[in-house]
């Protein structure tokens, strides 16, 4: 499977929040259609289906931002970790990081007999 290449971070600015809006835009359908490769590149324990969903979260989380200029520093930063990601210049645990806090995970059990349960 052959990939595009991803060239080397260039900062831009926008111009307005359209144009802002439209580069997030690529730079999410880029983190998308790479999810294949990663998870291949990286011999992941877990689906594309999960990586994409995990892109889409982190993604959602920043929609609120109406900031420019933290807009343009949030996609450079996306930029820098999908060239990061690409390159195979992480490990296997710096990927799966991302997936550490997941909200949909069941919440540990505080009290003694939900830890003697669960066996802990």
């Amino acid at each position: 499977m052959q990939l595009k290449f991803v060239p080397s971070i260039v900062t831009a600015q926008s111009a307005s929040l359209t144009q802002a809006r439209r580069r997030a835009l690529l730079a999410y359908r880029d983190w998308i259609r790479a999810s294949p490769h990663i998870v291949e590149l990286y011999q992941l324990d877990i689906t594309t289906s999960a990586l994409k969903r995990r892109v889409r979260q982190a993604y959602e989380e920043s929609r609120h931002v109406s900031d420019l200029g933290v807009i343009d520093v949030m996609l450079l930063k996306s930029r820098q970790e999908l060239e990061e990601t690409l390159n195979f210049w992480k490990q296997k645990t710096h990927v799966m990081r991302y997936f550490e806090q997941n909200p949909y995970a069941e919440p540990k059990p505080r009290d003694f007999l939900g830890k003697f349960y669960e066996g802990r």
